[in-house]
């Protein structure tokens, strides 16, 4: 039966349609390759093997688009692999510290995050002047991209500072889990204007209060503490169940062995992070 089947496809006509029947749908599209499904572990596999290396043409090759033409190339989630794979690569240069955060950010992302705010501040009253950079580009875009980013940039710090309870690593991932608090509870009009959609705001306001808990695991540090139960507490139909899973296991890592176990840097353990966590 088995001689007989590969007989009858050895006899059907070797056509560009009928080879494309053969190929795996979810990787190739005609031709090429469908790089939504192979990007992410491929970005991920340049930062594992290079990790700790600080081989600067990797780091090159990892490094994000600064404009928003090239931008428009790269999906906002795959900006955050991006910034996490090359933290790795680049392992001694990763400073605890929220200029280093705000370093991650593309030039365009940036000037064009702060011109949206400069807007919102002047339509609610905040400022004299709504004067910025340029007005054309895709605002929700720039939201999206901002977020991601910041998300990256926190849990490579977390990946970078595991178990240390370095101080300076944590005040700087704290500052940002508090901005996506704002950004999430709308609590001003600037904030409704900065606030991207719903879903990806909770999934990078899970990955910074646990890249927290990562810097600071076993501490049981109370001021972090405080923040990952008013961040749990909220419970309405945005909230789904990995955003309560991403704060549980923060609150787990807060406490690690009751108190009595951290998290291991040897490169083996950062890999088991990454793959924990991802």
């Amino acid at each position: 039966r088995r001689k007989r089947e590969e007989t009858d496809r050895l006899s059907l006509p070797t056509t560009s349609a009928s080879a494309g029947v053969e190929k795996c749908s979810c990787i190739y599209e005609g031709d090429s390759i469908n790089t939504d499904v192979t990007a992410p572990g491929a970005v991920l596999a340049l930062g594992l093997i290079y990790m700790k290396t600080g081989n600067k043409s990797i780091a090159s090759a990892l490094s994000l688009p600064d404009t928003h033409f090239l931008l428009e190339y790269v999906r906002p989630d795959f900006l955050m692999l991006r910034v996490v794979a090359k933290s790795l690569v680049v392992w001694n240069d990763v400073e605890p510290s929220t200029e280093w955060i705000d370093a991650q950010l593309p030039a365009a992302v940036r000037d064009g995050y702060e011109t949206m705010r400069k807007q919102a501040e002047f339509i609610a009253g905040q400022r004299a002047s709504a004067s910025g950079g340029s007005k054309d580009f895709d605002r929700q875009a720039v939201r999206l991209m901002y977020a991601h980013v910041i998300a990256g940039a926190c849990f490579s710090l977390g990946l970078r500072f595991a178990g240390t309870g370095n101080r300076d690593a944590a005040a700087a991932i704290f500052e940002r889990v508090l901005e996506f608090k704002d950004l999430r509870e709308g609590i001003d009009a600037v904030a409704c204007a900065l606030r991207p959609q719903s879903p990806v705001l909770e999934m990078c306001l899970g990955c910074a209060a646990v890249s927290l808990s990562m810097v600071l695991a076993g501490t049981g540090d109370l001021e972090a503490l405080t923040l990952l139960k008013v961040l749990r507490w909220r419970c309405d139909e945005e909230i789904n169940y990995g955003s309560h899973l991403a704060f549980g296991a923060a609150i787990g890592l807060l406490f690690l062995g009751g108190g009595t176990c951290t998290l291991g840097r040897e490169p083996e353990d950062i890999a088991a992070l990454l793959a924990a966590f991802y």
